[in-house]
């Protein structure tokens, strides 16, 4: 059997799931749910058929408004100035240490993108926010064509369009 992505339920086993990141350990396990129940934001879950006792990864997505003036001059200008251009912050990704080199990232990363073009063609989203928690984790969106922004260089937007194309090309296995 191969991976499925799933919302965030309570049979999940959250308090198990080991990132390497106390904080996001403790995120999953003590605030996922309450914040996804709250309509603060959604969670999904990744996990192998075979081992659904583990969780091989996670993210989490929300909706967002940002200035125009916040992004760079050339895109915000294809927008009303007066208006904050709609977006979908993934807020939170990580995979279990147990899966690493295994590009579950990146797998995480196509799915949220699926899911927030998938979003897209019911409300307005004219990009996806994320902020980088270090310049690794910088380099790995980036990689996948996320710009940062420009007076905030740990802030990365990727217009819903080029999201359109990535999830064309590469869908998760």
């Amino acid at each position: 059997m191969g991976f499925v992505v799933a919302s965030l339920s309570r049979q999940h086993p959250r308090s198990t799931f080991r990132c390497g990141e106390t904080e996001l350990d403790q995120w999953l396990d003590r605030y996922a749910l309450q914040q996804q129940n709250k309509g603060l934001s959604r969670t999904f879950v990744l996990f192998n058929e075979d081992r659904p006792d583990i969780l091989a990864g996670f993210y989490s997505l929300t909706a967002d408004a940002l200035s125009p003036d916040t992004f760079p001059e050339d895109f915000a200008r294809r927008y009303p100035g007066q208006y904050p251009i709609p977006a979908i912050r993934l807020v939170r990704l990580a995979r279990h240490t147990e899966f690493k080199g295994q590009d579950i990232g990146g797998y995480l990363l196509v799915s949220a993108l699926i899911c927030s073009v998938t979003a897209s063609r019911q409300i307005g989203v004219a990009v996806i926010v994320v902020d980088a928690k270090n310049a690794s984790a910088k380099s790995f969106y980036e990689k996948y064509g996320f710009k940062a922004f420009p007076d905030n260089t740990m802030m990365l937007w990727l217009g819903i369009n080029d999201a359109r194309r990535i999830t064309t090309l590469t869908r998760p296995a």
